[in-house]
């Protein structure tokens, strides 16, 4: 072996060594102090408030969903068949109680009128003149009982006197033929009279037809002009003018604008809700406070459930027929939970920064459950003892290191 070769492996020998005496001296750091020499100068610092994440108690809610319903509704339709005239309100219209909704054409109603008013004006004139002829008869019925009296009186003398024969049998039989007239015209005045009251009876049944008719056609003339039975909300409108109207025929739904949310309840959990109980509500984005206004008492016999009807604020811009859900609060329970301010969001991820041993920022996506008030509910991603930090800090990343500091 030269002396340059010589040289150049004393060379690699002490590098070697170098390098193995590097090597374990890092090896005598802490896995905290590698992490901080190999980032060096990178780390970035950054003071944020620190809490350990840990079970508590919350509320342990059942959820149902429902339907939204008006508390008062109605089916506006017409009681008699007519042509609708005009419809004066639209579908999402607010209309005042007694407004004019439907008129259906008069012609027909009024022509009917029209007719009846003539009957029964001919009736009465009818009447008048039956009780005229009445007054005769019962005054040519007084006239023949009189002359009945008279004759009667006249042949009972004339009896007594042919008894004794005091009289010709000429006049015996004058009188009783007399009397007998007298009779037979007064029985024909009495059946004169009945004659005329029968009559009249028959005129007076005439008159209650006509008068009805003429009741029921002003009637209808009301039942032409239809009106809101109460200050709501249309909600439907399936007629316009021209259309047939019919009874049963809904020409217009209207419904107050007070309403509430219908879910069924398991059976299970009614005995846990009550009356006047104030329960959440969300329509949508929004968040509303209910009341448990009606438990309906008889169960569905197949789904097991009862329907609770919970009372929804005024003015929420509830509408019937929106999807709702409540959420009634039926006890406790301990679970992992964490600040709701401290949870971040990154598409459909929900997520919070966890410091590691060496008190840089990791971001762990959580999965969240039941919110109860402040808190919120960990399903998974997050153990207890797990340090976070415990409020959205904006200026914090990934990797930075973070010194706890109060809120």
């Amino acid at each position: 072996m030269n002396s340059k070769s010589a040289a150049f492996a004393e060379i690699k020998l002490i590098a070697c060594l170098a390098g193995v005496f590097i090597l374990s001296l890092q090896g005598c750091t802490s896995p905290r102090e590698q992490k901080e020499k190999e980032l060096g100068q990178t780390i970035q610092t950054i003071q944020a408030p620190v809490i350990i994440a840990k079970t508590s108690s919350i509320s342990d809610n059942y959820e149902a969903s429902g339907t939204v319903a008006s508390k008062v509704s109605a089916n506006i339709s017409s009681k008699v068949i007519g042509v609708v005239k005009t419809v004066s309100f639209e579908a999402g219209d607010s209309v005042v109680a007694g407004k004019l909704l439907v008129e259906i054409d008069q012609a027909e109603t009024l022509a009917n009128l029209r007719r009846s008013k003539s009957k029964l004006l001919e009736a009465r004139k009818e009447l008048e003149e039956v009780e005229s002829d009445t007054k005769v008869a019962q005054f040519a019925r007084t006239s023949a009982e009189s002359r009945k009296t008279l004759e009667d009186q006249t042949f009972r003398r004339y009896k007594e006197l042919m008894d004794r024969q005091s009289i010709s049998p000429q006049e015996f039989d004058d009188a009783s033929s007399k009397s007998k007239t007298a009779t037979a015209e007064l029985e024909k005045a009495e059946q004169a009279v009945k004659s005329a009251q029968a009559h009249r009876e028959v005129i007076l049944a005439k008159i209650d037809e006509s008068e009805a008719g003429v009741s029921e056609a002003q009637s209808q003339l009301g039942y032409l002009l239809i009106r809101a039975p109460f200050s709501g909300l249309v909600t439907q409108k399936s007629a316009n003018a021209g259309d047939l109207a019919a009874p049963g025929t809904v020409l217009l739904k209207l419904e107050k604008e007070d309403y509430r949310l219908e879910v069924p309840i398991d059976e299970s959990v009614i005995p846990q809700v009550a009356l006047g109980e104030h329960v959440p509500v969300s329509l949508g984005s929004k968040q509303l406070q209910s009341t448990v206004a009606e438990i309906v008492p008889k169960a569905d016999p197949q789904s097991r459930s009862f329907t609770v009807k919970l009372d929804l604020p005024d003015h929420c811009g509830a509408r019937s027929g929106m999807y709702g859900k409540a959420s009634f609060p039926i006890g406790q329970r301990q679970s992992l939970t964490v600040p709701a301010k401290c949870l971040l969001e990154t598409g459909q991820l929900s997520y919070v920064f966890v410091l590691d041993d060496a008190n840089l920022a990791r971001m762990q996506v959580v999965k969240t459950g039941r919110v109860d008030g402040e808190k919120v509910e960990i399903l998974s991603g997050l153990s207890s003892g797990d340090r976070i930090v415990s409020i959205r800090v904006p200026a914090l990343t990934e990797g930075m290191k973070v010194e706890s500091r109060n809120e």
